[in-house]
């Protein structure tokens, strides 16, 4: 009988590798349709992309979370709540950018075309002369600060809402560069790209919270405006194609370095039209 026993235990064990045998390349052949299949690549894509902007955006706010964890310390409390909302900017400009955003807050969107020599308002900081806003500054952040101010203004001052423009403009950044790299190179190519482009010191400086200034909120525009140019000019659509020149000619409105946008467009052209002659085609 024990010999019976071990004879069956025996062809038991044979009949379960063969099993686990024939099992592992089924589950191999699974496990490579799955990874090939277009649903998975794409979730897996969205995945990493949505990881590193939640890396690279949280990178951006800690500044924002420095200055409230130092005004939580015990040394602050007697600091009236008035006071504490004038701790979230970084470096000058930052705050010019924000007495023009309360200023637009406060009398509207239209008193951006009285900040010149004569308004009084604007020899403030600038006596006795004052400044003529409408030919020095950009438009823009602070407009775009006051008039979304009101979806916040119950939660956060106007200062840390305005802190927080950086860090949520460099969202635009990372999905019109993912794009423009996914369009022209491939899925792998703008993956790895993406970190390079998103957490590099160079883009997380100007975009960081609190540090308020006009290039780091224009660069995702820069992007987006050549993605949308690209993308019309690989159609031939007129529509993408303006709406890329249309991005881009608003960065005049944001940065003085809208020149950059403006040379490169032309550029671009012109070197599209010599590699076509170059080779040898009559259209472009």
């Amino acid at each position: 009988m024990p010999a019976k026993r071990r004879g069956r235990r025996g062809r038991s064990r044979q009949r379960a590798r063969r099993a686990g045998g024939l099992a592992a390349p089924a589950v191999m052949e699974a496990a490579r349709r799955l990874a090939s299949s277009r649903p998975f690549l794409l979730g897996l894509e969205a995945a990493l992309v949505i990881l590193i902007a939640v890396l690279g955006f949280s990178l951006r706010m800690v500044p924002l979370h420095v200055v409230e964890a130092r005004l939580a310390q015990p040394v602050f409390q007697a600091v009236p709540d008035d006071l504490k909302q004038f701790g979230y900017l970084y470096g000058n400009d930052p705050w010019i950018e924000y007495w023009q955003a309360r200023y637009l807050y406060e009398n509207g969107l239209q008193a951006w075309l009285t900040l010149t020599r004569d308004n009084p308002d604007t020899r403030l900081f600038w006596y006795p002369w004052g400044r003529d806003f409408t030919s020095t500054s950009y438009p823009f952040i602070p407009a775009l600060a006051a008039a979304t101010y009101t979806l916040v203004e119950d939660s956060m001052s106007l200062q840390r809402w305005l802190a927080m423009i950086p860090p949520l403009m460099s969202l635009v950044l990372l999905a019109a560069g993912y794009l423009y790299m996914r369009m022209l190179f491939g899925r792998l190519a703008a993956l790895a790209s993406l970190p390079l482009l998103y957490l590099v010191p160079a883009t997380l400086d100007r975009t960081h919270a609190g540090f308020v200034e006009k290039e780091g909120v224009s660069l995702g525009f820069i992007v987006l405006g050549l993605l949308l140019l690209s993308y019309g000019l690989r159609r031939r659509s007129a529509a993408w194609s303006a709406a890329g020149g249309a991005v881009l000619g608003s960065i005049g409105f944001m940065w003085g370095g809208y020149r950059l946008a403006a040379l490169v467009v032309p550029a671009s052209a012109a070197l599209i039209v010599l590699a076509a002659a170059r080779e040898g085609r009559s259209e472009v």
